[in-house]
């Protein structure tokens, strides 16, 4: 269960949360538990804050703690004891401590950690203590095995300052093949000293000052042979689909002769995207694809954009989150991640960072409920095929950042990341540590090949390394592999709608419509007849136009999705006398949501105009979608048949027939004298009763052949149903075909070339094909 206090007390960025806690409260810090012969006891010390909004909400910080304590006693049931006592509150949180204490042993701990407590405090998720107090003969070996994630930058280490004991092997592996697994510290600890002992183990990031958060207490008589706090099972994601070389891929350096021998995309003019820090959350996959998409839209546009990696982490589709991922370009690109209208980054002001605090997976239930994209990628690609773990070619990689501002790529993180302040990092260790696959993503965004080094960003904050960067030797801890990188369009072209006059309209209007426009609205203007917005907006700026004319009844929806200013969306109706009559105004979905987005019914053979205006001077990228779905056809069975006028001479008919049927009595009807047609799909019918004899033309202005068949009942006549010569028939597009009854059954007169008036006639329509075209066209022609 996802409580309230879990979906919003994270909200806060970690970093300014933390430092605000540190500094607004006194640790409370409980007296030890002392084990006695051949017991084991244990507890947990959690911090945690509840958001002041929260905490108003829930009625003060009194009713704060309640909430807490009964989120505690579900999660907790008969387990373990608990308390919940208050810490100070800041400007921004109420702090409080959780106490909880058990005597099962080891593997009642286990329990409460990794299943009662696991969703409201994620072992790992934080800045960690283990601390296990117990009797340990000298020379004794003990072997520690923790959770953690390398991949963060927080390890663990021991903290010995008296010298009673030595590590005397640390190994780390990852739990899977994802760029951000977590990983398992394997620690073989020796005791130097006999005697009752207090081993203290902490999981920090060497070059960032915090407090544990959690802490971990074991008390027993004599000091285990192991110790294990590991997450029993966690889901290994499968690889994504193995990319294909891009056309500037291995081998294809068109550029390498003009490249410079050394490069910094952080040097060019336009701007540099800021480094971010993942926390403890294993997202450097989603940190690394919103890197080379910023740092290629900032030279594509000489713009900025803050992306949101929290939307790759909620919303994806693959299972990516805290326990890793892989490059998420397909959600920038062609593939709608969940709750998207269309394929797009999101701005982080509207999801921002909330997962770096906990490093669980769990906390990846943020609502996918934001739908402002900046706009699809034009193509992202990849400079190696395959998942074979290969890099490709220095040559290949400099060529990709110089033209698109930065790749993303793989790298094996080692311990001597956790220690680099500056220099060119040459320590290789990617087959030694790693086996040959990468275990984190990064951004490449320079090269120096006097020192044979890439510059790198780094995900793990600015204070890391020199200003979140790192110098690393080409080809070291496997650097590169699996390099891609983002391309934007070109800076986008003017739009020239910016009259009625010059108005886009759809290409094909005869059926259904789904088009988008693209463009910037920074040189449109204002004319002087255009229409008055309302009495706060006055006309707007930088107006636009589109025009449709539907052939067919149906829904306009037009949407303004994608684009990167608050816009303004009206739709008219074009009157008989040529002037505007407005249909509706649209201005913001919401006080977060700046585009626009409108749904009319409309009808057949009536344009209608669509302005879309700026709400403040200066316009900018313009994503418009002009979205037109047809009305069923109402006479898509014989006992709705469509009236044709009695007194006609001509009639046409334009229908989307996409979501007519055919039933079993349109089975039957295509039947006549043993001989059957192919079968009709998407069938319309009609009925005919003119007013006086004629002449009757049925015309197919359709693109696609059909089947007709015309018939009508006659009284006195054994069967009563009666087919008209040569139906039914196939019509081919363009045809026109002469209705010719031989004789009148009820008479015996032959009406040559003629229909009988006062007779009612009926005319069955079906396609050839099922699945489209589906604008059908007719025309009848009658001539008395």
């Amino acid at each position: 269960m996802v409580s309230t206090r879990q979906s919003v007390h994270w909200a806060v960025s970690a970093l300014v949360m933390i430092s605000l806690v540190l500094s607004a409260f006194v640790m409370v810090n409980p007296t030890p538990v002392k084990a006695q012969a051949g017991e084991t006891q244990w507890e947990l010390v959690l911090v945690t804050s509840v958001p002041v909004g929260e905490v108003s909400a829930l009625g003060g910080a009194e009713a704060a703690r309640a909430s807490l304590e009964g989120e505690l006693t579900e999660a907790l049931g008969e387990a373990a004891s608990f308390a919940v006592e208050p810490t100070g509150q800041s400007a921004e949180a109420a702090n409080f401590q959780v106490l909880v204490r058990g005597t099962g042993g080891l593997e009642q701990l286990q329990q409460v950690v990794f299943q009662n407590l696991s969703g409201l405090f994620p072992f790992a998720g934080a800045a960690m203590d283990v601390e296990i107090a117990a009797a340990m003969p000298a020379e004794a070996v003990m072997t520690v095995r923790l959770d953690g994630n390398m991949t963060t930058g927080y390890g663990w280490q021991l903290d010995d300052p008296d010298g009673r004991f030595e590590v005397v092997e640390h190994m780390v592996a990852q739990k899977g093949k994802a760029l951000g697994a977590p990983s398992v510290d394997t620690l073989q600890i020796k005791a130097l000293q006999g005697g009752d002992a207090k081993l203290r183990l902490t999981y920090r990031r060497a070059w960032q000052a915090e407090e544990a958060r959690y802490t971990v207490r074991l008390s027993t008589a004599e000091m285990p042979a192991e110790f294990s706090l590991v997450q029993p099972y966690v889901e290994d994601l499968s690889l994504p689909q193995a990319p294909t070389v891009a056309a500037l891929g291995e081998g294809e350096t068109p550029m390498v002769g003009a490249l410079p021998a050394s490069y910094d995309a952080r040097a060019e003019a336009w701007p540099e995207p800021a480094v971010r820090d993942q926390e403890n959350c294993g997202s450097c996959w989603a940190f690394g694809t919103v890197g080379a998409a910023e740092f290629n839209f900032a030279k594509s546009y000489n713009n900025s954009r803050d992306l949101s990696e929290q939307f790759l982490i909620s919303c994806n589709k693959d299972k990516y989150g805290c326990t890793g991922g892989f490059t998420a370009s397909k959600y920038y690109y062609d593939t709608k991640a969940k709750n998207q209208l269309m394929p797009g980054p999101v701005l982080e002001s509207d999801m921002p960072y909330m997962d770096g605090n906990t490093g669980s997976s769990k906390r990846t239930n943020v609502p996918c409920t934001r739908e402002i994209q900046q706009g699809p990628l034009v193509e992202w690609n990849y400079l190696v095929s395959g998942w074979d773990y290969g890099a490709p070619s220095v040559d290949a990689i400099k060529a990709a950042i110089y033209k698109y501002g930065a790749v993303t790529a793989g790298v094996c993180v080692d311990p001597g990341w956790y220690s680099y302040t500056g220099g060119v990092y040459s320590v290789d260790a990617g087959i030694s540590y790693c086996s040959g696959a990468a275990n984190h993503q990064i951004v490449l965004v320079g090269w120096n090949d006097a020192t044979s080094s890439w510059i790198l960003r780094n995900s793990w904050g600015p204070t890391w390394g020199e200003g979140g960067y790192m110098r690393i030797r080409y080809g070291y801890d496997l650097v590169g592999q699996g390099a891609s990188y983002a391309a934007f369009s070109e800076p986008v072209e003017a739009m020239t709608n910016d009259t009625m006059a010059t108005a886009y309209y759809p290409p094909d209007q005869g059926g259904q419509i789904d088009y988008t426009w693209t463009g910037t609205t920074a040189g449109a203007t204002v004319s002087a007849d255009d229409p008055i917005l309302s009495t706060k907006l006055g006309q707007g700026y930088n107006t636009v136009w589109y025009t449709v004319t539907p052939w067919v009844n149906g829904v306009l929806k037009v949407d303004t999705i994608g684009s990167d200013y608050d816009t303004v969306l009206a739709i008219y109706k074009e009157m008989p006398d040529g002037t505007l009559k407005r249909m509706g105004l649209h201005d913001n979905v919401s006080s977060k949501k700046t585009y626009s987005k409108m749904s009319r019914s409309v009808k057949a053979l009536t344009t209608y105009w669509i302005e879309v205006a700026s709400k403040y001077e200066g316009g900018g990228n313009l994503y418009t979608r002009v979205n037109f779905k047809p009305k069923a056809p109402p006479h898509n069975n014989r006992g709705a048949a469509r009236k044709i006028p009695a007194d006609v001479t001509s009639y046409t008919e334009f229908w989307d027939i996409s979501k007519a049927t055919t039933s079993r009595e349109d089975f039957y009807q295509w039947y006549y004298n043993g001989w059957w047609t192919t079968y009709p799909h998407h069938t319309v019918w009609y009925k005919f009763k003119p007013d006086v004899s004629g002449t009757a033309t049925i015309t197919n202005n359709s693109t696609y052949p059909w089947q007709i068949t015309m018939f009508y009942y006659a009284s006195g006549v054994t069967s009563g149903r009666q087919v008209m010569p040569g139906f039914p028939r196939v019509v081919e597009p363009g045809e026109t075909v002469q209705v010719v009854p031989e004789s009148d059954p009820e008479t015996g007169k032959t009406w040559p070339g003629g229909l009988t008036g006062g007779r009612t006639y009926w005319i069955g329509f079906g396609s050839q094909t099922y699945g489209g075209p589906y604008l059908m066209m007719w025309n009848l022609t009658y001539t008395r």
